[in-house]
């Protein structure tokens, strides 16, 4: 509905209630009623305005009812009064409105036009909330009550069904309204005109709205471009390629060139068609593709013989392609041809050609043939056959037959046995040279005339813990190195065994030991026989059911010295009685054995036997050994494979561990398989290294070697376990510190345990610096263990790793000795216990030993005396100066801990003074009031 007539209206109106006797309205004219019989009601006094302009002065408003609704209910409306006062002129109005409702409902206002009786097309944006008695405005402060007109927006699209428009319909004046082109499938939008203006090319277009209006959407139909092409380009022509409108019918046509078939058309690699004629609706551009391909022919190809070989190549082929047919001969076979149709075309075994056809090749193989030369060595040793020549895969029987005195070993090729049995029979896969081995009848001889008496011995032969099953092994029994006896071994049926019936010549009591020799191989074998015989004539040892067993393997020879010895073997004790060895070994000499865990078993002369908790001895741990004179052991067997025998380290503390190696071995390639933690520690008997981050092994202890025992202390919170390295030999020299010249000599092996001392010396309060030095360790006068100084690169000092041997808590005193200047020094301040397994000092934080510089006796015999020496606890003893001295000289006697407990000064001798009341070692210091100090080391039993 148009609303342009009302732009230019001014009105006023004034709606006011009367306090006394409210007018409700007029009652006549009016084009809106309502009822006054509500219980409240509130009263308003303004006027209006339309678009933000005032129709306060404008006479039409006379025209214009405002008429106030709750909802579609009028609870009040007025006609305007003119009204001219000095504080307003103009129309005004006083209207009541009702409500049963105190407060609450919202209360909107509508405009009825007289003139042309009809309500206009406005929307009221100041409405009001009830409120009983309220009073809006008043002439002075009229209330403002704004209307905004109402305008239509249309749109029309072109052509007819391209495309919609969004947005359309009625406005209030100065909003703003958006209208959207949407095109249809199919079209593309142009642009928008108003009135065949153009407005613009955006298919969104926004405004406000100040009157009715219409806009024209125009589209246009899309266009697209169809392109054609041929793949291979070679293969064919197309056509049908050009531009067409959405929705029209497009035909592509693909003709095919002379060889090639047409395959199908594709859009974007998707086939869309298998004719060569595609006819389609086009909704979209495309690029599309007719595929064509080459003409292909089948080449077949196969083996004659189908077992001579084998063949490649056969396939599907394009015309004008190339064929590569490869043969390949079976083991035994060679190629010789290709053939089609029967005709050769091809002597090499990889054939190429062009394909022009089909066609079926034929690979031709021929069998091969081989030489089998055979001899006897020594040639007048026996004789064979079955020589010759032989096709591939046919068999081969040889034939060997020993002449008198000699038996036959083997077939060997090359050096190499490929068999032990006289008749040897093969398929033939190639040329061989064969030689077929004799040896005499028996290897060693005996001179049965010597002897009077024989015994007899029934047995069987176990290698490395293996029974052996051939008749090549000879065995020999020997007194020294006069053989007694030999025999081989012989199968038995009846006991299905090889048993070796031997018979000993010799004299009673006679100790026979055993060798073997092996006819397979030619030579004596390494390995030695546990056990010994003793001759008794007439004598019987085993039987057929109860056989003798003779044990061959390694042997581990160890010498023990009187005392104790630590002690770890490195043959496999799965199959053999270790203790037992040991202890038969060790006879009327042992007195104890023990471990860390497996218990201890002593022996008892008086009954000559071995009692105790010990019941076998294993790889992984070492023993400590103790004899009352020089013992040595054979341990015979299979040498051990460390990584058999793995070894656990105990959390936080000591275990004595085994060496199950053969070879010696430096430190560090020992416990390779191990990550030492800082202040970890292994020892030996004589000597001990300890680990330091950053530094590694130090110590006097650089390799192992087979046959000892060691302890290693763990400070891992957690067992360890690890196994040796195997194939590794030491790459450091077997040199240890313990082999150096000595000047006190220790006796290490007169005690079970030890402990260890890692110090620097200081002489006079400055360190001592030279190799020169030797640190000893004493208890009452008996030297436990003694070592040179040796320079540490790391640290850049000289340090004394001094292995102490002991068994019970003990006090301990150092002396010094100096290899240049040949003194001895007995005046250390220190003085400590022995503890087995005690550690006193690191590489880091080394023990200190001070000495003071006190002259020892060498050099010095014609001036000075003490004497006796060594001599009794509480005894006189003559002290004195023999070369005249006209001034006086003290005397003193100092214990180990440099205390003086007596002293004196003298000024005659020689004198007599009393020998202290406890055994040890003391200094007598001599001092003469020139400066000169003299010491003399007294030794107390």
């Amino acid at each position: 509905m148009k609303k342009s007539f009302f732009l230019t209206l001014l009105m006023a109106f004034v709606l006011m209630a009367k306090a006394s006797s409210p007018d409700p309205g007029r009652a006549n004219g009016t084009h809106w009623s309502f009822q006054t019989n509500y219980e409240h009601n509130l009263t308003v006094t303004g006027v209006i305005y339309l678009d933000g302009v005032s129709l306060q002065n404008n006479p039409r408003a006379a025209n214009l009812e405002i008429g106030a609704f709750c909802g579609n209910e009028c609870r009040g409306s007025y006609l305007p009064d003119l009204v001219s006062l000095p504080f307003f002129n103009g129309y005004a109005y006083q209207m009541q409105v009702y409500s049963n409702q105190a407060s609450g409902e919202q209360i909107v206002f509508r405009v009825y036009d007289h003139e042309s009786e009809s309500e206009l097309d406005v929307t009221c944006t100041s409405g009001i909330q009830f409120t009983a008695n309220a009073q809006y405005g008043n002439l002075r402060n009229p209330y403002e009550l704004h209307f905004l007109n109402n305008f239509d927006v249309s749109a029309t699209v072109t052509p007819t069904g391209s495309g919609s428009v969004t947005g359309t319909g009625s406005y209030s004046y100065g909003s703003t309204c958006i209208l959207t082109a949407i095109p249809s499938v199919g079209y593309h939008f142009v642009n928008w005109t108003k009135n065949g203006v153009f407005v613009s090319s955006e298919t969104e277009i926004s405004f406000e709205v100040f009157e009715d209006v219409t806009y024209q959407a125009n589209f246009e139909i899309n266009v697209y471009g169809i392109t054609v092409m041929a793949n291979p380009t070679q293969g064919g022509s197309v056509s049908g390629a050009g531009t067409y409108s959405h929705g029209s019918t497009c035909t592509l046509t693909a003709t095919a060139a002379t060889g090639y078939n047409f395959v199908n058309w594709t859009l974007n690699g998707n086939v869309v068609s298998t004719n060569s004629t595609y006819n389609f609706t086009v909704t979209g551009a495309g690029d599309y593709v007719a595929n064509f391909t080459l003409k292909t022919y089948n080449i077949t190809a196969s083996a004659n013989p189908s077992t001579g070989g084998t063949v490649s190549g056969a396939g599907s082929y394009t015309h004008g392609s190339s064929c590569t047919l490869t043969a390949t001969a079976n083991t035994g076979y060679t190629f010789s041809n290709w053939t089609k149709n029967g005709t050769v075309v091809s002597t090499s075994s990889s054939y190429s050609f062009t394909v022009t056809g089909s066609g079926s090749y034929v690979a031709h193989f021929t069998l091969n043939s081989y030489n089998i030369n055979i001899s006897a060595q020594p040639a007048q040793a026996g004789a064979v056959s079955g020589g010759g020549t032989y096709y591939h895969g046919s068999t081969c029987e040889l034939s060997a037959t020993p002449n008198e005195g000699y038996l036959f070993v083997n077939w060997t090729e090359n050096g190499t046995q490929v068999s032990n049995n006289a008749n040897y029979s093969f398929t033939v896969t190639g040329n061989r040279n064969l030689v077929a081995n004799f040896a005499l009848a028996y290897h060693w001889s005996v001179d049965y005339s010597q002897f009077p008496f024989n015994m007899s011995v029934t047995g069987v032969i176990i290698i490395d813990g293996i029974e052996q099953t051939t008749n090549m092994l000879e065995i020999g029994a020997f007194c020294g190195e006069d053989c007694r006896g030999r025999e081989k071994l012989a199968y038995v049926p009846s006991v299905n065994r090889y048993i070796a019936y031997l018979t000993i010549y010799g004299n009673e009591g006679d100790v026979n030991s055993f060798r073997l020799y092996d006819h397979a191989l030619g030579e004596e074998s390494s390995k030695s026989c546990l056990e010994t015989i003793t001759f008794s004539a007439n004598g019987t040892v085993g039987s057929l059911t109860a056989p003798f067993t003779f044990h061959f393997g390694d042997i581990q020879s160890t010498d023990f010295i009187a005392g104790w010895n630590w002690y770890s073997t490195y043959i496999d004790q799965e199959d053999i009685n270790g203790l037992e060895i040991l202890q038969y070994s060790l006879g009327t000499n042992g007195i104890a054995i023990k471990s860390q865990n497996d218990g201890y078993t002593d022996y008892y002369d008086d009954y000559d036997i071995w009692y105790g908790s010990l019941e076998s001895v294993r790889n992984e741990t070492f023993y400590m050994v103790n004899t009352n004179a020089p013992c040595h052991v054979d341990m015979v067997g299979i040498v051990a494979d460390p990584v058999d025998h793995p070894i656990t380290l105990n959390a936080s503390g000591w275990t004595w561990i085994g060496y199950p190696v053969s070879y010696e071995m430096g430190i560090d390639e020992a416990f390779s398989n191990i990550l030492p933690i800082e202040s970890d520690m292994l020892k030996a008997q004589l000597g001990y290294a300890e680990f330091y981050e950053g530094y590694g092994w130090y110590g006097t202890l650089e390799t192992i070697a087979p046959g000892g025992g060691l302890m290693y202390l763990s400070h891992n919170a957690n067992p360890i376990t690890f196994t040796y390295p195997t194939g590794t030999r030491s790459s450091k020299p077997s040199k240890s510190f313990s082999d150096e010249s000595k000047h006190w000599e220790p006796n290490l092996y007169a005690y079970p345990n030890n402990m260890t001392v890692t110090a620097i010396v200081e002489m006079d309060d400055k360190e001592l610096e030279s190799d020169q030095y030797e640190l000893a360790a004493f208890v009452n006068g008996e030297c436990r263990g003694s070592v040179r100084l040796h320079y540490v690169e790391p640290i850049d000092r000289y340090v004394a790793f001094l292995t102490i041997a002991g068994e019970e808590a003990s006090a301990l005193e150092f002396g010094l000795y100096d290899a240049i200047s040949g003194n001895e020094y007995y005046s250390a301040e220190n003085r400590i216990s022995f503890d087995a397994d005690a550690i006193v000092g690191k590489l880091k934080d080394p023990f200190k030993i001070a000495f003071r510089g006190y002259t020892g006796i060498e050099g010095l015999e014609s001036q000075l005396h003490v004497y006796p020496n060594p001599v009794s606890t509480n005894q006189p003893i003559s002290v004195g100066v023999l070369a005249e001295s006209c001034q006086p000289v003290q005397v003193e006697i100092v214990n180990v801990l440099g205390s003086v407990i007596w002293n004196e000064t003298l000024t005659s001798f020689p004198c007599s003074i009393q020998s202290p009341s406890s055994s040890g070692i003391y200094m007598v210091r001599f001092s003469t009031e020139d400066g000169g100090t003299y010491c003399y080391k007294l030794i107390v039993k």
